[in-house]
């Protein structure tokens, strides 16, 4: 269950993202490519054309800061961007598309926490990510689900930092809150109807990890290890 394969193709290089963003007229920040980005405006951030979970991301005060951030690198300039850095509030966006086209729901979750992920998110209905996100499946055709990481700036207008060729992280949050993101697409393309998607705004998720203790004479590694299959080692 995934978006079209052009539309991965251009989601994971987010150079050609901000591109297409930037000549539909979909909210897209200030970006330059790192090997071009004299006249960019401090500060900013900096980050690989290809890759996730915030993995080679680095705040940029100055030109020093990125001349030390690329002398540093393992890969040539032009594959990194340089944005400007945004300061509003930052959302994780499941947008729901069935495969061939059909915008069923956008399920917007303001970011309270994060670390590599979503640790504390909230469900928000807002209307100006809504009709962002419907104009990104528009312009560009998903034609399957995909995620939007945005955020919504002092001016009200939402500004996409990420688009992710997948479901959301979150995607529990939004099963809490009312859609079953994975199935209301698979029984779209099973021909089953689907009904109208709402969801319930202002529900919080938290994620936490907890600790156990126990004697070391009661513990074995062998707790940890999910049981094989019938037939298997």
């Amino acid at each position: 269950v995934a978006p079209s394969l052009s539309f991965c193709e251009l989601a994971l290089d987010k150079w050609r993202m901000v591109l297409a963003l930037r000549e539909a007229g979909l909210g897209a920040p200030a970006t330059w490519l790192a090997s071009d980005a004299s006249e960019c405006t401090y500060p900013a951030i900096i980050k690989p054309r290809q890759g996730r979970g915030s993995r080679g991301f680095a705040p940029l005060d100055g030109p020093t800061d990125l001349a030390r951030y690329l002398a540093a690198a393992n890969k040539p300039a032009d594959e990194y961007i340089v944005q400007e850095r945004l300061s509003g509030v930052e959302y994780t966006t499941s947008v729901v598309v069935g495969l061939g086209g059909p915008y069923m729901a956008t399920v917007p979750k303001e970011v309270k926490v994060k670390k590599g992920i979503t640790q504390v998110g909230v469900t928000r209905v807002v209307p100006a990510v809504e009709t962002l996100c419907r104009g990104i499946q528009e312009r560009l055709h998903a034609d399957g689900p995909f995620n939007v990481q945005l955020f919504v700036e002092r001016d009200g207008l939402p500004r996409v930092i990420e688009v992710n060729p997948r479901y959301s992280t979150t995607v529990a949050l939004t099963l809490a809150a009312g859609i079953n993101e994975v199935e209301v697409v698979l029984r779209h393309a099973l021909g089953e109807k689907v009904e109208p998607l709402s969801f319930r705004a202002d529900l919080m998720m938290v994620r936490y990890s907890a600790q156990v203790y126990v004697p070391e004479s009661e513990w074995t590694f062998d707790d940890l290890r999910v049981p094989a299959a019938k037939g298997q080692p």
